[in-house]
């Protein structure tokens, strides 16, 4: 066989262009605004890709001509483009540098392509690490050519995979042989091989593909295919000089389970208990062993602060002050199973602290974003609990060397916590499968962001050349794997993944140029992902034998290519893309504003794009159950206010619509639509026309969602508007509101009366959880909460969504950066979400049940909730049995109960549920009418029921509800039906609700006759000092002291 190589020093003026994929990288030092461009002197570039890690880089490198222009609108501290080169050998490549405002010259780079077919180009541009580095992009001197687009196969698959030698560095007549393995990714040997010999060529002859039929093992799993070519030896094979090399990974996914080769274990084997109030007797035991690359064994504990113990009744705990944090070394035996981690605490204490899962990689780095959880034991006083809880998480170690790291959450209380258990399992968490049904309810998983391999511990692989640590597809199986036994475990029945977001993506979103930051892969320098990984996918693929359903959401806050390709091409024709506001309004004071205008037709088509791409490329998966869209403050999903979209383009289309109507409105297009000063009824047109905008386009996409896959939905998350501007003003609570929010969100485009209305399109309601917020934040939470217009409006969905968003306050931890014995190789920060504890973990679940009769909950944050299992899984269980539709209130008692009682007949089957939203266990008493020959069941094996007592004339069903609680039922007979319902309430409770609504009257009726309290001496400036007081010049006040600061009355300026 022959192929195409380069004669080394055989460069001729008329020789035909060569082909080269070049890598061009610039910064690693101080973040910069970069002005500039690449640019070839002869030959021209094709097919550019961001490795950039910003948010902001996708569609940023744009091709024009023989020219890339580089332009930064935020400093950066990184970039880089890998781009295919067609030129001649003698061409150069020019790299112009510069810094935005900086008063130095800039740096340029100038190398030739024939440098860069075996050598790489570079030059420092500044004293703070910054450079330039040009070279050959990995694995381009040995093409490969898949079968499809993405490499997840099935076990057993016969691969076809092409290898075209491209342009080495030897003579002609150079005699080579190519080897190609496959081993496992834990290259326990060589699986299947093939091996040829090649002679050399002089360049311009067309290359030969090298054929290769590669038959993937039945175990599922991730291996990796390494490809090479070797100067051949006739001495020995050792000999060989390496000339080329490369590798590529694949990954196969069973289309069902497979089996182990343990028996399944059902329960927890305890291991060890720690008890951090001995520490002297634990400290005796034997000491951790060393870590690899690290000097000197490991200590059993270390914090930065001394741990003082308190009693509390009858128990002795370990107390953590403020800001304070402790490690302590669990003892793991078996990496790669699930343990059980339980640290006990006081019930009747509040207090919010944090457990984390440290573990250093193989090079003994601890990345941040560690498997983790939080607790906040704030409770009613009525909610009663026992002396003892616990607080737990479910982690899967990956070696022998993890600590449990406690952390104070609370900025004013101790954290107070007693001994820590460890318990083992077997190699999996065996649940029983349910498929996910159309018909039952869904509890699904939410995933902001797509760090699922961080939640349960699955670690990046090391890149030998360069020692750091990627992604690769082990990294992700695993991560996928733990996280479906995770959800299955705790009774999700569904998941809603991010998998686009902050400009970076888990499947091959070729047109949103995404960047490598959710999937390092693309820096591996053996070229193992020779196409963008699409994990996806893979997911898709683990979802469907699983049992479980899929959303993938994205977050569209990154530029689009291909709407900056048009701003940048159009010379002003692409007026009406970018959003506009009116003159009248103010300069926002950040950027929390979407980029694009969604009025605008090109606008809708590019996000529209990105939709149906992801439904045509996965629809045909039985777990694909829609697509979310997640509005956000930045994403042009809507308008920020009824003061946006003032530009000609939207401004004619909303005045062409006027005329039609034969409504008065300028005609001139070169001033705005006039609003603020003029009549009301104008605005209001303004308002209702852009909604209508709005919802049209939506209602379009959601058709064309659901013509590629019927069953499909298009969600609209609302949690991210939260953060809105408007919508936060709206929802602080105040005395004087005049705006509901729905007529806040029309405002911002969106008319949720419509939305509600359209039968594939889901609207979800949206509630926001942050223990951490200020008062005032905790405010717009509560009225969030409690928004009944909001509530009337979207219960007319068949799917009636509420979504817990749980907010993720990321602290970095220097401390421990600091003191841990990981020392310079720590690089710890924390993500956590804290979730209430104890029965409370139930009450947003019970309280959207009670209130809306919903059958879709969406729970999590960036990640999902962690911990605390055993206090929802029971309610989850019973959640996803129940029919999807609506149920029937039984009215027949007017009491104001905390206990809401629901039922429905289908298919010849009745059902029945009660849900307690209250603090307080509650005994409740049903009255029923049930045929003899009928038994009234429990629809969930997790939840069992009383009997019903029968005596001459009536069916009693007596329950008993803990605090936030539900309990279901279900029997074979449409005749089922609820007489009556008493509930009783423990004794005390209406006294003292009376004596709190007497007390809140009293302060709400001082609110009409307000008092002014003289918190403030001199509020009014009258009182002057003498002149040798304070500059200011008044009583009462203070200046601040400090060089150029200066303060001083003046007697004729009024202020107010």
């Amino acid at each position: 066989m022959v192929f195409a190589v380069l004669g080394v020093g055989r460069i001729a003026a008329d020789e035909p262009a060569a082909n080269l994929r070049l890598r061009i990288a610039w910064g690693g030092g101080a973040q910069v605004e970069w002005r500039g461009s690449i640019s070839l002197e002869s030959g021209t570039f094709a097919d550019a890709h961001t490795l950039s890690l910003a948010s902001d880089a996708p569609g940023s490198l744009q091709i024009q001509g023989n020219k890339i222009p580089i332009t930064n609108a935020v400093p950066h501290s990184y970039d880089a483009v890998d781009v295919s080169v067609t030129a001649p050998l003698a061409a150069k490549l020019i790299v112009d540098l510069s810094t935005r405002g900086a008063d130095q010259a800039g740096t340029t780079l100038e190398t030739t392509i024939d440098q860069l077919v075996s050598g790489s180009a570079n030059r420092v541009v500044d004293d703070t690490g910054n450079s330039i580095l040009v070279r050959r992009a990995p694995g381009d001197s040995l093409r490969v050519t898949l079968p499809q687009d993405h490499v997840v196969f099935r076990p057993g698959e016969l691969v076809t995979i092409q290898v075209a030698p491209h342009l080495l560095p030897v003579r002609e007549g150079t005699e080579l042989n190519f080897r190609a393995q496959l081993r496992n990714n834990q290259d326990e040997g060589v699986l299947w091989e093939h091996s040829q010999e090649l002679a050399a060529t002089v360049q311009g002859t067309a290359p030969d593909h090298i054929p290769l039929a590669v038959p993937l093992p039945i175990q599922e799993g991730v291996y990796n295919l390494s490809l090479g070519c070797y100067q051949r030896s006739r001495k020995s094979l050792w000999l060989e000089k390496p000339i080329a090399s490369r590798n590529v990974q694949l990954v196969t996914i069973a289309a069902t389970e497979q089996p182990t080769s343990e028996p399944p274990n059902e329960t927890w084997e305890p291991l060890t208990t720690i008890d951090p109030t001995r520490s002297k007797v634990w400290e005796r035991l034997t000491v951790v062993p060393s870590l690899h690359r690290m000097r000197g064994p490991l200590p059993r504990s270390f914090g930065n602060q001394h741990i003082d113990t308190v009693s509390v009744g009858a128990h002795t705990f370990s107390r953590l002050e403020p800001q304070g944090w402790q490690a302590f070394s669990l003892p793991i035996n078996e990496p790669n199973r699930p343990y059980l981690i339980e640290i006990a605490y006081p019930a009747d204490i509040e207090q919010k602290f944090g457990i984390a899962l440290i573990e250093p990689d193989e090079r003994g780095q601890v990345l941040p974003l560690a498997p983790e959880t939080a607790i906040d034991t704030t409770s009613p006083e009525s909610l009663s609990h026992a002396p003892l809880a616990s607080a737990s998480i479910i982690h899967w170690p990956n070696s022998t060397h993890v600590y449990v790291l406690i952390t104070n959450r609370d900025e004013t209380r101790p954290a107070i916590f007693g001994k820590i258990k460890t318990s083992q399992r077997d190699q999996h968490l065996h649940v029983e499968s349910q498929a996910a049904s159309e018909s039952h309810r869904q509890s699904v998983a939410s995933f902001a962001r797509p760090i699922f391999p961080e939640t349960f511990a699955s670690q990046q692989a090391i890149d030998p050349a360069t020692e750091k640590s990627h992604d690769d597809w082990e990294t992700f199986l695993v991560g996928g794997r733990r996280m479906v036994e995770y959800l299955r475990y705790v009774g999700y029945s569904a998941a809603s993944i991010t998998v686009l977001c902050e400009g970076s993506a888990i499947y091959p979103a070729r047109q949103l140029d995404p960047t490598p930051k959710y999937d390092s892969g693309a820096y591996f320098t053996n070229a193992q992902d020779p196409v963008r990984k699409d994990v996806l996918e893979m997911l898709f693929r683990l979802f469907d034998r699983a049992g479980l359903e899929l959303i993938p959401a994205l977050e569209l806050t990154s530029p689009l290519p291909a709407l900056e390709h048009e701003l940048r091409a159009s010379l002003g024709s692409g007026e009406g893309i970018r959003l506009v506001s009116s003159p009248h309004q103010a300069t926002p004071e950040n950027d929390d504003i979407p980029t694009y205008n969604i009025l605008d037709q090109r606008v809708q088509r590019e996000l529209a794009s990105a939709v149906l791409h992801l439904a045509r490329r996965y629809g045909h998966h039985r777990s694909f159950g829609g697509i979310s869209l997640t509005l956000t403050p930045q994403t042009p999903t809507h308008l920020p206010s009824a003061q946006w979209g003032f530009d000609r383009v939207t401004r004619e289309s909303f005045s062409s619509y006027v005329r039609t109507r034969e409504q008065q409105v300028p005609t001139s297009t070169s001033s705005p639509v006039p609003l603020g000063d003029t009549a009301a009824s104008s605005r209001d047109v303004w308002i209702r026309w852009r909604a209508d905008v709005v919802t049209q386009f939506y209602r379009e996409l959601a058709g064309e969602l659901g013509d590629i896959t019927p069953q499909a939905q298009l969600y609209l998350s609302l949690g991210g508007l939260t953060k809105a501007a408007m919508l936060g003003k709206a929802l602080t609570p105040s005395l004087t509101r005049t705006q509901t929010i729905d007529q806040v969100l029309l405002e911002m485009g969106l008319d949720i009366e419509q939305l509600s209305e359209l039968p594939s399109l889901v609207v979800v309601r949206p509630q926001r959880y942050d223990p951490l917020a200020s008062f005032a934040a905790q405010g717009v939470q509560h009225e969030l909460e409690t928004q009944p217009r909001l509530d009337a409006i979207l219960d007319r969905h068949a799917r009636r969504a509420s979504n817990f968003d749980h907010q993720t306050s990321v602290i970095p931890l220097e401390s421990f950066n600091k003191h841990s014995p990981f020392a310079e190789q720590a690089f710890v920060w924390l993500a956590p979400q804290i979730m209430p504890a104890g029965p409370l973990n139930r009450q947003r679940f019970i309280h959207a049940l009670a209130a809306s009769d919903s059958n879709q909950w969406f729970d999590g944050g960036w990640t999902v909730m962690r911990g605390q299992t055993e206090s929802v899984r029971p309610l989850f269980d019973q959640f996803r049995r129940l029919p999807s539709q609506r149920f029937v209130q039984f009215q027949a008692d007017t009491s104001l109960s905390p206990v809401t009682v629901r039922t429905l007949v289908e298919d010849g089957r009745s059902y029945l549920y009660l849900v307690n939203d209250s603090p307080w266990r509650i005994e409740t008493s049903l009255k029923l009418h049930l045929p003899l020959e009928h038994e009234l069941q429990a629809i969930s094996p997790w939840q069992p029921i009383p009997a019903v007592q029968r005596d001459a004339s009536t069916l009693t069903w007596q329950v008993v509800l803990e605090p936030y609680d539900m309990v279901a039922a279900t029997v074979a007979s449409s005749e089922f039906r609820v007489l009556s319902a008493t509930r009783q309430l423990p004794e005390g409770v209406v006294q003292h609700l009376a004596q709190r609504l007497k007390e809140l009257s009293i302060r709400s009726s001082r609110l009409s006759e307000p008092h002014s309290i003289d918190v403030l001496s001199n509020p009014g400036f009258e009182a002057v000092s003498s002149p040798s007081g304070p500059s200011i010049g008044s009583i009462g006040w203070d200046a601040s002291q400090g060089k150029g600061i200066t303060g001083e009355t003046r007697e004729n300026e009024a202020h107010t």
